[in-house]
């Protein structure tokens, strides 16, 4: 036919060509695009009940977790700052896959994670092996030029940089903070704080625990008040119950629940600091020796995993006195937050509002 056409020398009728090819446009029909609207109604109804029912900490996780969702720039990921060579032929030499290595995006993994990975990958136990490192490393503040940033005991094989801890402390302590004492991130992280305070041995960990399942047990009906019935004080007890190299997290000190228990216990004033939550805990039951003798044990949380100890200026500004302590201690013991008013006051005109200061809502 088409032999027809151009042998009479006629044009090709547009008739003879099949539909499809005689339409111009590619596009996808609108009939055929997906014009359902997305609902998420519900689930923002949902989220906001949870939101609602929450104490004041959840909330703020909460609020931190969508912020994150809305403006992905808020995240804790940085740019790399690798400089990408565009002309001439792709190296591949060691200095360059070094320098790859080093300006990860990812943030700093606690020791306790690296500890977790080892156990999850292979039955060895590098926690029996730490090594001693004390080395004194820089960080940068906003009004001292220098920091000291202590490691006192080290898994092998692994320096953490501890200086990026500034970074999980509310910003306005950080030119009061004077030096920071890491500790092995195995799960016992906040026993070997409390024991590193006191001077015990590398086993330590272990001999508060027992001090502190003790000040439970001896005090039962005191504690059962203060935490609110017996389910959640078995649960403290079970948690302490831990003997092992490594403990998950069903065995981990939880703050702020055991800041009036050590403090009870070693007669001393224990400061549980971070991001969200910051709070003075003194002990329940004993009146206040003389100022002078007074030991403070500044309590850090960071990375939502670890906890190292802090160590404060003498003119440092405490935190607000725990409620539950203010609610629960003797009448001897009333005396300790007096002591310590002229100190807590310029705090709570320094602190933000994305801090909480109460522990009881």
């Amino acid at each position: 036919m088409m032999v027809e056409y151009k042998r009479e020398g006629s044009p090709i009728p547009l008739s003879i060509f099949h539909p499809f090819w005689r339409k111009l446009d590619c596009t996808t029909p609108l009939s055929e695009v997906d014009t359902d609207v997305v609902d998420i109604g519900p689930e923002i109804a949902l989220l906001l009940k949870r939101f609602q029912a929450s104490n004041c900490v959840q909330q703020k996780e909460i609020k931190r977790i969508l912020k994150k969702l809305s403006d992905p720039s808020a995240n804790l990921l940085l740019e790399p700052t690798v400089k990408v060579h565009t002309r001439g032929r792709k190296k591949s030499g060691t200095k360059r896959a070094k320098a790859l290595i080093e300006e990860s995006t990812q943030r700093e993994k606690s020791g306790f994670e690296y500890v977790l990975q080892s156990i999850q990958s292979s039955n060895r136990n590098e926690a029996e092996n730490p090594i001693q490192c004390s080395q004194v490393q820089p960080s940068i503040t906003p009004k001292r030029e220098k920091m000291n940033v202590q490691r006192t005991r080290m898994l092998r094989n692994r320096i953490v940089d501890s200086s990026n801890y500034l970074n999980e402390l509310p910003p306005f302590l950080a030119p009061y903070i004077s030096n920071i004492y890491d500790v092995v991130g195995d799960g016992h992280c906040g026993y070997r704080v409390v024991s590193e305070f006191l001077g015990m041995s590398n086993d330590g960990w272990r001999d508060v625990r027992n001090d502190l399942l003790s000040e439970i047990e001896q005090h039962a009906e005191e504690y059962e008040r203060v935490f609110y019935g017996g389910d959640r004080l078995d649960e403290l007890k079970r948690a302490l119950q831990c003997q092992t190299s490594c403990a998950d997290t069903n065995y981990w000190m939880t703050m702020p629940d055991m800041g009036p228990v050590i403090a009870s216990f070693y007669k001393i004033v224990v400061v549980h600091i971070s991001k969200l939550q910051c709070l003075t805990f003194f002990p329940l039951r004993d009146a206040p020796p003389p100022i002078a003798t007074h030991r403070i044990l500044p309590i850090g949380y960071v990375n939502g995993c670890h906890f190292i100890r802090l160590e404060l200026t003498p003119d440092a500004p405490l935190p607000p006195a725990s409620r539950t302590w203010e609610r629960y201690c003797s009448d001897v013991a009333s005396s300790w937050a007096t002591l310590y008013v002229d100190r807590m006051t310029p705090f709570k005109r320094l602190v933000g509002t994305d801090v909480a200061v109460v522990d009881i809502l």
